[in-house]
């Protein structure tokens, strides 16, 4: 494969191709920033930088119709088709580039990628029961403030953080209603888990071949929400992290790229996160001066002394005394990072998908807000959601930080990605390939013309124009349409909830029936005769089941690991033993509730 040209070679051909009269130097140049953060999942390095830069080309294209628009891939090798992974830079400048090439304009738009796919619970034997223990008796989890934020405690976390207030509150039917949906949550994972168990073992019978089971693999991308609000085994933790938790090296992997990207000479610079992607994006944005140094390694923060020197400064009082970030032996105690300096480039915040109203709700201490969000200054925020999307939903307990308005919160924009209910999470930012009108009209399409629109050098961010009704997609959430696709999505969970223990009766009395149950499972006590004969008999049976397991679950977890974990997500307990208070000497601390589960 022949060496790829560099990018002022590249765009020099393509200019002399489409534009005679005008030469690259010609052009006014700008650079646009954009860190990229993924969601759950086993992605590996740069899978999902590689799948967003096709959409954004795709997106560049449909937004500008007589432009070139190529790739520019920073790489120290030539990156092959098919390869097990792509050979990338990993930094501290983008990963790769998109060039776009109109008439007025060389817009280079360098990409980032936030990678922490690699800090994952380390697969056993016991994992899979872990995870559906904590999964199902997540109904029970306490909802609740912690004091940890309470203003008033000078030099502490809350002076400088507060937790999100959901704006209906923490009342008894605003818990009420939480409970149950979770409970819900929880009944289907068993009933539709046993429904795509036995398919997929009447498919591996039948085929005899080794089909992938969709358990497993929900439970391998599902439990990363587990390992960013649970204590977590040390083994779990990269070495540059060991004895703090997870959460914490996610966390540096988002501030090392703000770091690098604020560092680069762009115009400005935005920030794109995907699910659970946007808890690790907000939690990154929102770290107080006196604690983002100790998330950065020795060459970022010895960049920073050499070329950002207005951005540092010391001051102790800016450290929380309460925090739990270790200080690394080469940083001074008082050492900050001025968000001001840090953020004064920083365009916005979109996310797409985002659990973080669900997490304001559930795990609010593992994503409080900056008490002073002035450094974001004009920066904007918008949040796409779908209606059949279950893990998105509005953000609304952002809008406030106690009683003032937050200076980075959330537009809500209603989206349709797909009306196929959960397949939507992950088809927000699809570009149709060969409808140029849809492509414009698609979120990716509006994204890439507002970057465009918004990215001069002497422009300041301006609200983009997501107007509903304006394409297929875009709707208001009092249009019909909208309120239709609402109800659509209560009757396809509904209907699951109903229809999966009526499958699963139906494929165990054909397995009785066919004499294949007694090869499955032999008789042991004459249980088969204990089986109801009717399919509705059976059919109840499971779901009964199914309710008495998630019950079950949620009253156990209240009782022997809710009182000790969820309290305070990072307390040392006992069976993690002193490693996550920093203790070296092996000895556990009680964990203490309400101490600081943040920072």
């Amino acid at each position: 494969m022949p060496t790829p040209l560099s990018s002022a070679e590249s765009w020099k051909m393509h200019s002399s191709e489409e534009n005679e009269s005008a030469t690259t130097s010609e052009r006014e140049v700008r650079r646009i920033g954009l860190i990229v953060v993924h969601g759950i999942g086993d992605q590996g390095r740069f899978h999902f930088l590689d799948a967003l830069v096709r959409d954004l080309q795709c997106g560049f294209k449909a937004a500008r119709e007589n432009a070139i628009v190529s790739v520019v891939l920073h790489t120290p090798a030539a990156s092959l088709v098919g390869a097990a992974a792509p050979t990338l830079s990993e930094g501290p400048g983008p990963s790769a580039e998109i060039v776009i090439l109109d008439e007025k304009w060389e817009t280079r738009v360098g990409i980032h990628e936030v990678w922490w796919g690699d800090i994952i619970d380390p697969p056993t034997i016991f994992q899979p029961l872990r995870f559906f223990a904590w999964g199902l008796a997540m109904w029970a989890v306490p909802l609740k403030h912690r004091r940890t934020f309470e203003k008033g405690q000078p030099g502490k976390v809350g002076e400088f953080l507060a937790e999100p207030d959901p704006p209906e509150g923490r009342g008894f039917l605003t818990k009420l209603g939480v409970r149950a949906r979770l409970f819900l949550v929880g009944y289907l994972v068993i009933t539709a888990g046993i429904v795509l168990y036995l398919v997929t073992a009447l498919l591996r019978l039948i085929t005899r071949q080794n089909i992938p089971d969709p358990v497993m693999t929900a439970v391998s991308y599902m439990s990363d929400i587990k390992l960013y609000t649970q204590p977590t085994s040390p083994d779990t933790v990269p070495l540059d992290h060991l004895g703090q938790h997870a959460r914490f090296a996610i966390r540096a992997r988002m501030l090392r790229t703000t770091v690098d990207a604020a560092l680069r000479d762009y115009d400005g610079w935005w920030v794109l996160a995907h699910s659970l992607g946007s808890v690790v994006a907000f939690s990154g944005l929102m770290t107080p001066e006196g604690l983002i140094a100790r998330y950065l390694d020795e060459p970022r923060w010895r960049r920073l002394e050499a070329d950002a020197k207005a951005a540092l400064f010391n001051d102790e009082t800016k450290v929380p005394k309460d925090t739990r970030v270790d200080r690394p032996a080469w940083l001074e105690p008082d050492a900050c990072v001025s968000h001001k300096e840090l953020f004064k480039r920083f365009r916005g915040l979109v996310t797409y998908g985002s659990p973080l109203d669900k997490f304001a709700m559930l795990w609010p201490a593992t994503i409080p807000t900056l008490r002073d969000q002035t450094p974001f200054g004009e920066a904007t925020w918008h949040n796409f959601y779908d209606e059949t999307d279950p893990v998105s939903g509005r953000l609304d307990s952002f809008d406030k930080v106690g009683a003032k308005p937050a200076g980075l919160r959330p537009r809500n924009i209603p989206y349709c990605s797909s009306p196929i209910p959960l397949l939507s999470h992950v088809k927000y930012l699809g570009v149709p390939r060969r409808d140029r009108k849809g492509a414009q009209d698609s979120l990716t399409g509006r994204l890439c013309a507002w970057f465009l629109d918004t990215s001069a050098p002497a422009s300041s961010p301006k609200i983009p124009k997501f107007e509903a009704g304006k394409g297929g997609r875009w709707l208001s959430e009092e249009m019909p349409k909208w309120k239709a696709r609402r109800a659509w999505n209560w009757v396809f969970w509904i209907g699951l909830a109903i229809l999966s223990p009526l499958f699963t009766a139906w494929i165990v009395d054909w397995l009785r029936q066919s004499g294949w149950l007694d090869g499955i499972l032999p008789d042991f006590m004459g249980w088969p005769s204990l089986l109801p004969q009717s399919m509705g008999g059976l059919a109840l049976a499971i779901a009964a089941l199914a309710v008495l397991i998630v019950l079950a679950a949620g009253l156990l977890g209240k009782l022997l690991a809710f009182s000790i974990r969820d309290i305070d997500p990072e307390a040392p307990a006992s069976a993690f033993g002193g490693v996550f208070s920093g203790d070296t000497t092996g000895t556990a601390k009680p964990a203490v509730k309400d101490s600081a589960p943040y920072a």
